[in-house]
């Protein structure tokens, strides 16, 4: 795939994810969205630091999706966060990539890497920012042009962290003794607060009445109450799923060949977007299922799908389904909404029915997208395992850190003698071998 090619496909990207979302970053100039960058990234360690507090009382996410007062208080505002997040990078990237060809020419020679960190250091003196904070903001930016620097042929070597850890941890720690409050950021803190009353909604609207089952002995099936939805609170105690959401990305690659060296497998939500970006990252989806990992769907492109449409609705789900089949050759039949987002929502849910698929929600979240530490990744997945004895893991095989993370929780499984068991055989088992016979309900082929 050739770098226009590259370009065109994450400028899409952007440019569909503004069309249903609901943070318009296009207007803004570049240096507004270097601010934003840095104040969503130290909102983002406030908010983790909040969550890291209440899991040492002993809180997880279940029980904060049941006190609503204390999901409202942290961790919605943490899911509302990271969707604003990924939009204001997709525009960033989308700039970024066409000042790097067509302003800047002549740097098409050298690595994007270097010219971002260059060019970020200009709008760091214009913005007046003296807080080294300002260059851990900068991961997700950086990240990316590591992986646009392999794909031209830079950086083969190494898709190392996009910050200096040492650094990372020393600032955190002060920052966490300061109190872990950042000043200020009134507008960014009023649009978290009004999106996380609808994060909260779509988690907890009522359901409809369940269908008739598909088969009397069916535990698990597709539907919208909770037969339709795997949490992990009904796994046998000691018994933990390893999940990785958005890829497959270049870190899967790593992903995978822990999980071969640790003898794990794990299952993998894929966005069909991804698949279809280069046919390096599609093989590393197939060689996942040749390893006999699973592999699921997470959507088209990881929209909030509540907020979409019911033609757009269809295009993240059965169009996602439709182009994962294309790719990889089988239709999967479990299923994980971006951001947990709709996993209550009548209609969305329905949605999914339609397309016969159980949802797959999480029990214990790493928050691997905001933290860049390995280290305090792994602590925090390992807290919420020790309070809730079973369930399903969240990472996102898409972030280095997570890749080093997860590779950490995969020596702690096998140290502990904790037991790993793939979604697929869960249902397998609770169904007792019987597979769901289910037609997909929507009316045609997705264009």
């Amino acid at each position: 795939m050739g770098w226009f090619s590259f370009f065109i496909s994450v400028f899409l990207f952007s440019q569909s994810s503004f069309a249903f979302g609901k943070h318009d970053y296009s207007s803004r100039s570049e240096q507004e969205l270097w601010a934003s960058l840095h104040e969503q990234f130290l909102l983002g360690e406030e908010l983790v630091a909040g969550f890291d507090r209440l899991v040492l009382q002993g809180e997880t996410v279940p029980s904060l999706v049941r006190d609503g007062a204390r999901f409202d208080e942290v961790y919605a505002k943490l899911q509302v966060l990271r969707g604003m997040n990924e939009e204001l990078t997709a525009e960033l990237e989308s700039r970024l990539m066409l000042s790097f060809f067509i302003e800047e020419s002549s740097s098409a020679q050298s690595g994007m890497e270097s010219w971002i960190r260059t060019r970020a250091e200009v709008f760091r003196k214009k913005l007046r920012v003296r807080d080294p904070s300002y260059a851990f903001s900068m991961g997700p930016l950086i990240a990316f042009a590591k992986s646009f620097d392999r794909e031209r042929g830079f950086g083969l070597e190494s898709l190392s962290g996009p910050v200096v850890l040492e650094e990372y941890r020393q600032w955190r720690d002060g920052f966490r003794r300061r109190g872990a409050r950042v000043r200020g950021l009134s507008s960014l803190r009023s649009r978290i607060e009004a999106g996380a009353g609808e994060i909260r909604e779509g988690w907890a609207e009522g359901l409809q009445t369940e269908p008739a089952r598909l088969d009397p002995d069916l535990q698990i099936f597709p539907s919208t109450a909770s037969s339709g939805n795997i949490t992990g609170s009904g796994f046998p105690q000691g018994n933990w799923s390893l999940t990785f959401d958005d890829g497959p990305g270049f870190h899967t690659r790593d992903v995978l060949e822990n999980l071969k060296s640790h003898g794990i497998k794990a299952s993998f939500f894929v966005l069909t977007s991804q698949l279809e970006k280069s046919s390096e990252l599609a093989s590393f989806a197939i060689q996942a299922v040749q390893d006999g990992h699973d592999v699921f769907s997470h959507s088209y492109q990881h929209l909030q799908i509540p907020k979409l449409s019911q033609e757009s609705q269809k295009h993240e789900i059965e169009g996602a389904l439709q182009g994962f089949e294309a790719v990889l050759g089988f239709r999967p039949d479990l299923f994980r909404l971006p951001y947990g987002a709709g996993v209550n929502h009548p209609v969305v849910r329905g949605n999914l029915v339609k397309s016969c698929q159980v949802h797959v929600f999480w029990n214990v979240d790493t928050l691997d997208w905001q933290d860049r530490d390995p280290a305090s990744i792994f602590d925090r997945a390992v807290k919420q395992m020790k309070s809730l004895g079973r369930g399903v893991i969240l990472f996102h095989d898409i972030h280095w850190q997570s890749a080093v993370a997860s590779e950490k929780l995969m020596s702690y499984l096998k140290s502990g003698e904790l037991n790993t068991i793939l979604l697929s055989d869960f249902v397998r088992n609770r169904n007792g071998g019987v597979r769901w016979g289910c037609k997909p309900g929507w009316d045609s082929k997705v264009d």
